[in-house]
């Protein structure tokens, strides 16, 4: 069993940065953008340079951690 250690954070919060060939869930997407689950589902759906880049499994939406944090990216600089 991996044993890791803790900081304590300092009333302060931390991001989870996932590893950049990591599958996430739209659970872990909307956490990971701090935004409702529906505005993930909203953002696949939509067309143009707001819609998230993701993938199908059968009925699931996954995402590549890496593709999220471009797509992030991209849409700061603007």
């Amino acid at each position: 069993m991996e044993s890791r250690s803790r900081t304590p954070l300092n009333n302060s919060q931390v991001v989870a940065r996932p590893e950049p060939d990591r599958i996430l869930t739209v659970q872990e997407v909307a956490e990971m953008l701090r935004v409702p689950v529906s505005w993930v589902y909203e953002h696949v759906s939509c067309e143009g340079s707001d819609r998230l880049p993701h993938f199908k499994l059968g009925k699931y939406v996954r995402f590549r951690a890496s593709a999220i944090s471009a797509w992030l990216a991209q849409r700061s600089e603007a």
